[in-house]
């Protein structure tokens, strides 16, 4: 689950992009870039995701209401509703156009805080027999001017044609509610396109300790690209930025899901990301159902069908706030906190986690037990992050709930003993992480002679008010022999091979950026070495609100 946040991961659209050729080339890769082989049936047709938004934002919308310590108010000409905490507004019968196998609850409130306003959900097959009350999780904030807008995770809806939202106010200052809106979702009904036959429904991968995983891809659990467009643009164009940590969510969603219901699960979630949030794709790297079958996330590398890359490696997905650039996000479908008190990660779920996080520590040389200062794409730093983590490590939030959180430390252990691997290479600097230098800038660094065969000074520049990265160093085109997807957003990481007897190197005059020096050793089986620093214009830009 991602969490509340002044902005999403493209600021909602609206104001408020290896190594060259080589034996050494291939030998700096070959412990991380595991390769993946096509396989399994083709895939089915892609399913038009059915969305429709009730919004209630009038004098007249809200009267259909009941009230309990809630006044109308009409801030800025508009309609609304104000009160302290106790207040609560009941809406009246909303009825959906279709039935709705999901729903997501939007608000917008003025002046006050996102958690200001508890929300919950109930839904309705007949009008007449309701479900209980559902509680909503924040998934993500935007703010506009005066405004917050508040997205809620989706909420299971089972087919309901009706639907009611509750809005309790629990802030001792009084908060103005102006709008609320219930998107349904008809994950399932909806026309079928065709399907690609030069696509694939599935992709077969192997983990470091020799572990075949099946991945369903975007093709495979029916992904309507076409979300992914404006026009002829792509509304969130792929960026590349080396992961060096793991952090696992939860999507808080439902957990009544069948064995054949988890690609709707995930379609479901996608079309709200992409439409209703605006991010233009989903928001996490994988996602695993509790039936341990794991799911393609964020769009990567190539766009046809016969020369597109599955599970792209490094690709910037928007799964945590200030963390997204250098991290990858595995998504648990279903919640697990205390508000689903019978609801555990299955066996399956955690042996398929674990399989993921294996390969992604794996391919990137990330070791997930240890703890190392993480450079935030605002320029300041999260100290101690573990190389696994959980998103409420990062951010202030209940995901990925109390139960996948306490699996963390087995998750970590169970990956370093698959793994094996040896302690990385030992890499310094003389200069100090967290303090920001000014441009143009030198670096340099040093490791044990014959300690390290291949070093990568990666860089690149987030202006503040923008999403889109800028690559400024250490990115090259794909390995000779390698697909080039056609597209030319597909950016890696360029390695360049070293003798064993050099220890020390200098990189002069850096523009303004993010710097981070990886080092990986002789070894097929060690972990990575990298060090990040913050390399600051002369001159200021104006604050952003990522």
């Amino acid at each position: 689950m991602t969490e509340p946040r002044t902005q999403t991961r493209r600021r909602f659209l609206r104001g408020a992009v290896r190594l060259g050729a080589g034996a050494a080339a291939l030998a700096a890769l070959r412990p991380h870039a595991v390769p993946s082989a096509l396989a399994g049936p083709k895939l089915p047709a892609p399913v038009e995701v059915l969305l429709a938004d009730l919004r209630e934002a009038t004098a007249a919308d809200f009267a259909r209401g009941q009230a309990r310590g809630v006044a109308p108010v009409a801030p800025a000409g508009r309609a609304g509703l104000r009160a302290s905490a106790g207040g609560v507004f009941t809406s009246g019968t909303l009825a959906l156009p279709f039935p709705a196998t999901h729903a997501g609850l939007h608000w917008v409130i003025e002046g006050a805080d996102a958690e200001a306003v508890a929300v919950e959900l109930r839904t309705s097959v007949d009008g007449g027999s309701w479900s209980p009350w559902h509680p909503v999780r924040i998934e993500a904030v935007a703010e506009a001017a005066a405004d917050r807008e508040v997205f809620a995770a989706l909420a299971g809806a089972a087919g309901a044609r009706f639907a009611q939202y509750r809005a309790t106010f629990r802030s001792a200052e009084p908060t103005t509610l102006t709008a609320m809106t219930v998107t349904a979702i008809n994950a399932v009904d909806g026309p079928q396109g065709t399907a690609t036959a030069a696509a694939t429904g599935q992709a077969s991968f192997a983990t470091p300790d020799g572990k075949l995983f099946t991945v369903i891809t975007r093709e495979g659990w029916g992904c309507d690209e076409r979300l992914r467009f404006r026009g002829t643009g792509e509304l969130w164009p792929e960026m590349y930025v080396p992961a060096k940590k793991v952090v696992l969510h939860h999507t808080a969603t439902s957990n009544a899901y069948a064995p054949t219901d988890g690609a709707a699960e995930v379609r479901a979630i996608y079309a709200y990301h992409a439409q209703t949030l605006r991010w233009g794709d989903i928001g996490y790297n994988s996602l695993i159902d509790q039936y341990g079958t794991i799911y393609e996330g964020r769009h990567g590398r190539g766009e046809t069908p016969d020369a597109r890359e599955i599970l792209s490696a490094d690709v910037v997905a928007g799964h945590v706030y200030g963390h997204n650039y250098g991290s990858t996000g595995v998504a648990a479908l279903g919640t697990f906190d205390q508000s689903s008190p019978t609801a555990t990660p299955t066996t399956a779920m955690k042996t398929a986690i674990e399989d993921v996080v294996t390969f992604e520590c794996g391919r990137q040389g990330i070791d997930p037990g240890t703890a190392s200062d993480f450079l935030k794409s605002d320029g300041t730093w999260h100290t101690g992050l573990q190389g696994c983590s959980g998103h409420s490590d990062s951010y202030s939030t209940e995901c990925p709930g109390t139960k996948l959180k306490a699996y963390l430390p087995t998750l970590r252990t169970t990956v370093r003993e698959r793994l094996k691997w040896g302690a990385a290479p030992t890499l310094s600097s003389r200069l100090s992480q967290q303090a920001p230098l000014t441009a143009p800038a030198s670096l340099s660094f040093a490791w044990i002679p014959g300690t390290v065969t291949s070093y990568c000074l990666e860089g690149w520049y987030k202006p503040a008010d923008s999403e889109n990265i800028t690559y400024l160093r250490g990115y090259a085109n794909p390995l000779r022999g390698e697909p080039g997807y056609g597209d030319p957003l597909a950016k890696r990481q360029g390695w360049t091979p070293t003798t064993a007897d050099s220890g020390d190197i200098s990189f002069p005059g850096l523009p303004a950026g993010h710097y981070t020096m990886h080092v990986r050793g002789p070894a097929t089986s060690a972990y990575e070495a990298n060090l990040t620093y913050l390399v600051a214009s002369a001159t200021p830009t104006k604050p952003g609100r990522k």
